[in-house]
């Protein structure tokens, strides 16, 4: 386990490779992250037009979910309601019992001409889905038989996902602390139901969702190198930068034109990644002082905060705001640092 010394100044390299990225230039105080950009409001649902009036007094359509706002959990619109019916025809007389007659349907089925009986609607429902980032699963069920004079409610179209513990909570800070009181196969469980890191459950469109999701996966086996330059030099090669980052900036300033420009605009960019894997690299770092004497609500609480700077830094649209947040969590990390020193045995 490293040192406290260590501990305190394991943060002081970020704001260099900022600088770098933006080819000099950053300041920026000290104090909270940002807010970031306010996240879309509601899930885009696209409807079908409602059917013919059927003789029970209902009408029917389907919805698909064509926008997964991944902020919000917007319920599906509902796919049923009530109509007047156009008038009917001649009714025959009821059968004992009360049960109701309809004619068969075309084709056969019934000899004689004899008359069936039903008692439900019939519903055809789709696979459910994935879990999602909020947790639940959805499905979109069609009618496919009117009983007529009968509304079978519809089936359930939205769950929790089962087996989900952590992943459905409402705020960050409850999902971080239900995670850190997981066991370790109660872990990887819950990432086996729902794979939404924080950072990307914060992505307002699914293009982006999935580019963040891309990102920790593709990271995942740099977790198996040693704390240190090894775990950085897995990064880098993911991530697509040399080890000299210097030296692949003034290849990028060789070119010109158009090409320096694109250059330039994808080594910043694989910059602020590189970064945002430092920053989940320093909440491995918290975690791991639990079993030295850190108080875990304490660690849960420093976690947050490293999650919302990082969604913050992702977020962030000039060179100068993502020096400040890194500076911001510099500063948290110090403050978490000297917080718990006095319990650590290390």
């Amino acid at each position: 386990m490293k040192t406290i010394k260590s501990l305190i100044t394991a943060f002081s390299f970020l704001i260099p490779f900022l600088v770098l990225a933006a080819g000099g230039g950053g300041g920026g105080g000290g104090g909270s992250a940002p807010t970031p950009p306010p996240a879309c409001s509601a899930d885009a649902w696209t409807c079908s037009n409602w059917s013919e009036c059927a003789t029970s007094g209902t009408q029917t359509r389907s919805c698909q979910l064509t926008n997964d706002c991944l902020s919000i959990d917007t319920p599906q619109p509902t796919e049923i309601q009530t109509c007047t019916p156009p008038l009917p025809p001649p009714l025959t007389p009821p059968l004992a019992g009360g049960e109701k007659s309809i004619s068969p349907p075309s084709g056969g089925g019934v000899r004689g001409g004899a008359t069936q009986t039903c008692s439900e609607d019939t519903w055809n429902c789709a696979p459910w889905s994935a879990c999602n980032k909020v947790g639940h699963q959805t499905r979109t069920c069609r009618r496919t038989f009117d009983c007529p004079a009968i509304t079978t409610p519809r089936p359930f179209t939205d769950r929790l996902c089962p087996g989900l513990k952590c992943g459905q909570l409402p705020t960050l800070k409850e999902r971080i602390k239900c995670r850190l009181q997981l066991s370790p196969e109660d872990f990887t469980l819950e990432l086996s139901i729902q794979y939404a890191p924080e950072l990307c459950r914060a992505q307002t469109t699914q293009k982006e969702f999935a580019k963040c999701t891309d990102f920790y996966r593709k990271l995942a086996p740099c977790w198996n190198e040693a704390d240190g330059k090894p775990r950085i030099l897995c990064a880098k090669r993911v991530i697509g930068l040399p080890d000299d980052l210097q030296s692949a900036k003034q290849t990028c300033l060789a070119k010109t034109n158009t090409q320096r420009t694109t250059c330039l605009e994808d080594f910043k960019e694989k910059i602020i990644w590189l970064t945002l894997f430092r920053m989940y690299n320093l909440e491995v770092t918290a975690e791991l002082l639990i079993s030295h004497g850190a108080p875990w609500e304490r660690v849960a609480d420093f976690d947050t905060q490293v999650e919302e700077h990082k969604i913050a830094l992702y977020a962030a649209k000039d060179n100068t705001d993502r020096v400040r947040i890194v500076q911001s969590l510099q500063t948290a990390w110090r403050f978490f640092i000297e917080n718990i020193r006095p319990r650590l045995v290390l």
